[in-house]
């Protein structure tokens, strides 16, 4: 039992700590992707108070989605879904000195349903082999 429980914490240090070359490996995201979230929240003034939190502390953070949850202004999801990502609202540094960022997203019939958080960058450029123009492929 103690080596089980001595290699889950490995294990735990290992996914948990971030890693030098976290900055070169950085998601760069863009219109059309796909994106999981557990906490989607419905307007700007409430998704920038959580990004607030997010710059100061894990807990604050934490706390704050609980009390938008709570109050109805964001929706925790138990499953964790997939969102159609389709605008960026503002690029941070959170407070572990990640790039962050809050982005727009919808579903698939590009409907907007609300805000998230997200780890990486914004841009505009589409990636190669993203999309797929139907129009040419008959």
């Amino acid at each position: 039992m103690k080596y089980l429980l001595t290699a889950l914490i490995g294990v735990f240090l290992l996914v948990c700590v971030p890693s030098a070359t976290a900055e070169e490996n950085q998601k760069i995201w863009s219109p059309g992707d796909i994106i999981q979230v557990g906490v989607i929240c419905k307007d700007e003034e409430t998704i920038l108070q959580i990004v607030n939190a997010d710059m100061k502390s894990e807990e604050l953070v934490l706390v704050t989605m609980n009390q938008m949850i709570i109050m109805g202004l964001c929706a925790g999801i138990p499953s964790p879904m997939f969102f159609v990502v389709q605008k960026s609202l503002v690029s941070y540094t959170d407070h572990i000195e990640r790039q962050s960022l809050v982005l727009g997203v919808g579903n698939s019939e590009n409907q907007f349903l609300g805000w998230v958080l997200a780890n990486g960058k914004w841009s505009l450029k589409k990636k190669k082999g993203q999309q797929i123009n139907l129009q040419n492929s008959i």
